[in-house]
């Protein structure tokens, strides 16, 4: 894609819930929201293929949209809200107050190949930005938690972008929220209501029980990363000139094999979920890549591992499925570079994951307590980190026009890690976005390419 793709501005408005849907909602933010403070926002991009005519997407499906939009914002008005940093000791918190508002703008792309923009080949990274919506960064330690830009390619289809301060949702929640803004669009107020359906639930208290401790160390530690600037240090990069995002899939039948693999050499008989086993091969590969691309280092250097782990269901009592905020803790492993890069690389990154995992589904929260400063002595250069799950599919959100052709998670282009979504083919396998310069893109696909065919 041409990075000198531009757009042309066709609308700029607010949309906000409907009136009287609530005078104020607020809450203070858990440990597993603190988090995410000073951290750039979550930006999606969804593509539909629908050959719409100009008139048509004016006058029918951008007003259904932020129609829609409103009705959501109407259960989730805190995403229509702020997030608030006071630079005194009070405690930072989520507020919406009648009046609030989601910014909504509405372009139209000159860029003719819009089976370009969906393809799953190496594209450069600069090539999407014109298509998102951009957050303010605030003023006065307050900032805007959602916006919204719709983008036109005409007779080709539309790209609905999002971004979200990650403070306020995780996937899981913000997911949710999507998913009810389709089914609005689509159906509209009264039969999208028909089926039974969880309100999203904002009470802290069903964290907090598990968290106080927690909840005080990062305060502290939130403080410290943004002292009395506030918000106004959050600002969102935009990539490299080089920089290439590629989708990856892992056919059914290969992840299969892989599973096999694992039990067939030195592991137990356990299960091998999809996670796992997808997880372990992309970053045996990508410690490969690496050695080839920066020059083989020692085979001692230590090479680190992390995803996050959704604890709504592993405590107790439970957090509710339909709790709305972040529910996010980290969950890592390590290995040697010389162990990952073996021939028993796979191997070892299998193990050393589920080993992981099972430690944390143990202990939810054990060691979080350090890992504020055990994160300040890793070297960032040998992490990986993984985001996303392929339960939260996006190639399911019909607002009334179709599937999505395709999905983009953009802001990974700002801190490497690698999107797990649902796959475009309903498949039961993630499809898997990685961004990297392109010379080190070659050399991961040939190695992830070739890795598969000698299963």
């Amino acid at each position: 894609m041409s990075p000198r793709s531009k757009v042309i501005l066709l609308e700029k408005s607010q949309v906000a819930p409907p009136p009287n849907t609530l005078f104020e909602l607020s809450h203070d933010l858990t440990f597993s929201d603190m988090m995410f403070i000073g951290c750039i926002p979550n930006q999606r991009l969804i593509f539909y293929n629908n050959h719409v005519q100009k008139d048509y997407f004016i006058e029918t499906i951008i007003p259904n949209l932020k129609k829609s939009l409103s009705h959501a914002l109407m259960y989730f008005p805190s995403l229509a809200g702020n997030c608030i940093i006071p630079t005194d000791s009070n405690k930072p918190e989520i507020r919406y107050v009648e009046g609030n508002s989601v910014s909504f703008v509405v372009a139209e792309s000159n860029f003719l190949d819009f089976d370009d923009i969906v393809s799953d080949e190496a594209q450069l990274c600069s090539g999407f930005y014109p298509y998102l919506p951009r957050l303010s960064t605030g003023g006065g330690g307050k900032f805007p938690i959602l916006a919204v830009k719709v983008t036109l390619f005409p007779e080709t289809g539309f790209c609905i972008g999002v971004e979200c301060q990650h403070v306020a949702a995780d996937g899981c929640a913000f997911y949710a929220f999507m998913k009810k803004w389709a089914m609005l669009s689509k159906f509209g107020e009264c039969e999208s209501s028909n089926g039974y359906e969880l309100l999203p639930i904002y009470d802290r208290v069903v964290v907090r029980d598990h968290t106080k401790e927690l909840d005080d160390l990062f305060l502290n530690n939130s403080r410290n990363t943004l002292g009395k600037k506030g918000i106004e240090v959050i600002k969102t990069p935009g990539p490299k000139p080089d920089q290439v995002r590629s989708t990856f899939v892992i056919p059914m039948d290969d992840v299969q094999r892989l599973k096999n693999y694992a039990p067939k050499q030195r592991l137990s008989q356990k299960p091998m979920s999809t996670f796992t086993v997808v997880c372990a091969y992309i970053w045996t590969c990508m410690v490969k890549a690496n050695n080839v691309t920066n020059g083989k280092p020692d085979a001692e250097e230590t090479e680190h591992f992390c995803c996050p782990f959704d604890f709504r269901g592993r405590v107790e009592p439970p957090i509710p499925s339909n709790y709305f905020g972040n529910c996010i803790v980290h969950c890592a492993t390590f290995a040697k570079n010389g162990e990952l890069s073996g021939e028993e690389g796979f191997l070892v990154a299998v193990e050393r994951i589920r080993e992981a995992v099972e430690k944390r589904c143990q202990g939810v929260f054990k060691g979080l307590e350090r890992m504020i400063d055990k994160y300040g002595d890793i070297n960032l250069d040998r992490m990986l980190w993984f985001a996303g799950s392929e339960r939260l599919d996006y190639y399911k959100m019909d607002f009334g026009w179709g599937k999505p052709i395709k999905f983009e998670m953009i802001s990974t282009d700002s801190n490497g890690a690698i999107y797990l979504n649902g796959c475009r083919d309903g498949s039961q396998v993630p499809e898997i976005g990685i961004t990297l310069p392109r010379e080190k893109m070659k050399v991961f696909s040939e190695i992830f390419r070739g890795g598969l065919n000698t299963l």
